[in-house]
């Protein structure tokens, strides 16, 4: 499912350095008709805008800090017992950091705490502008032996 971010803010992109919240997501899911909310299992992206506005664009802006889930998303993520997250931004997660003493502190919830793989630098633009919402999300990894990462081809469909 896609959490439209922009949309419900009413902006083409979201500011670096904004904190997803867990109301953010409810709000989000609302505005668009998503009956039922997360589920166990689910897939759950982010459009902020971000990527689309500056990719390819102004690199150094895309790197100087992204909108993102905060820790209170993150927990409130974990605790629906999704699959995966992702979004359109370089570092998934808020930065600059919500605590600057506790670094990536939403990939230590997601991926250490919970095993919940995290996506970056999606291109969610057409999902949003197509206000497709639900689909299915289908993610091809590389076959790596031993990997811990992997380049995928993300596909949604409706």
């Amino acid at each position: 499912m896609l959490i439209d971010v922009a949309g419900l803010k009413g902006v083409e992109f979201v500011d670096k350095g904004y904190a997803v919240t867990p109301k953010d997501i409810e709000d989000a899911l609302a505005r668009q008709g998503v009956r039922g909310g997360i589920q166990k299992g689910d897939v759950v992206l982010f459009h902020t805008g971000w990527g689309a506005k500056w990719w390819m664009k102004d690199n150094a802006m895309l790197g100087s800090g992204d909108p993102g889930p905060g820790v209170p998303a993150a927990k409130y993520l974990a605790s629906k017992g999704i699959a995966a997250a992702g979004a359109d931004t370089v570092a998934f997660e808020v930065v600059p950091f919500e605590n600057p003493k506790r670094a990536f502190e939403v990939h230590q919830i997601l991926l250490v705490d919970n095993g919940i793989h995290i996506m970056e630098n999606l291109k969610t633009e057409e999902l949003a502008k197509d206000k497709v919402y639900e689909f299915l999300f289908v993610a091809l990894p590389l076959p790596l032996k031993g990997g811990t990462g992997s380049p995928i081809h993300p596909v949604a469909v409706k």
